[in-house]
């Protein structure tokens, strides 16, 4: 029997959120690739120019912004961290007797190391779900892209604080890797650019 999975953000479902963005964003793309190519929207035939739109769900979990770096973790990010661990990890399944199959399909991407760091420190997070997440990061189950502290704005930052903060990220991650208790020493290695938090750069 398939079962459904609902998440809630207050009382608003984030599917449904996340599907009338989508909606949006496909339009938007539709219209853009109609400019590019010089056409007219009501010359666009799909049957002839079919139009293939990837859609990449994706978070970005900002260190300061309307909350402080606390807060957001406390309010937000410690969740995300923890479900989504718990959700990946086929352990956890076959402790509630579910089938992990699902769950292996599924993979989850993240860049943020400063909310990491507050999450590998924190106490209240079990130390087995830590693991779980080393361990599914080991697998490729979670990528972690970037590696820096946070992700940085392309427009306001110069690049010396670029590199800082990505070199602060990469031994924060370095560290958290070390504490491993399978004592294999992996420190993962971050093989791809992430940065969605353009500011208006691209303009």
């Amino acid at each position: 029997m398939m079962r459904s999975h609902r998440l809630t953000v207050g009382n608003t479902s984030l599917w449904k959120k996340c599907w009338d963005l989508c909606g949006v964003l496909c339009l938007m793309v539709a219209l853009f690739s109609g400019v590019i190519q010089g056409a007219e929207i009501n010359d666009f035939d799909p049957t002839t120019n079919p139009l293939t739109v990837h859609l990449l769900p994706h978070s970005h979990c900002d260190a300061g912004y309307k909350k402080t770096v606390e807060e957001y973790y406390a309010t937000e990010v410690k969740q995300i961290l923890t479900s989504v661990t718990s959700y990946l990890d086929p352990s956890t399944k076959k402790k509630k007797g579910e089938s992990s199959q699902s769950s292996q399909l599924h993979r989850f991407v993240w860049s943020e190391v400063v909310f990491l760091e507050l999450w590998f420190d924190d106490p209240s997070v079990d130390a087995s779900l830590k693991q779980s997440f080393r361990r599914l990061v080991k697998q490729g189950t979670i990528e972690l892209v970037n590696g820096g502290f946070v992700m940085h704005d392309e427009a306001i930052t110069r690049y010396e604080s670029q590199i800082q903060q990505t070199s602060l990220g990469h031994s924060i991650l370095h560290r958290i890797f070390e504490e491993d208790e399978d004592k294999d020493h992996y420190s993962p290695e971050i093989t791809t650019g992430y940065q969605i938090d353009s500011f208006w750069s691209i303009l």
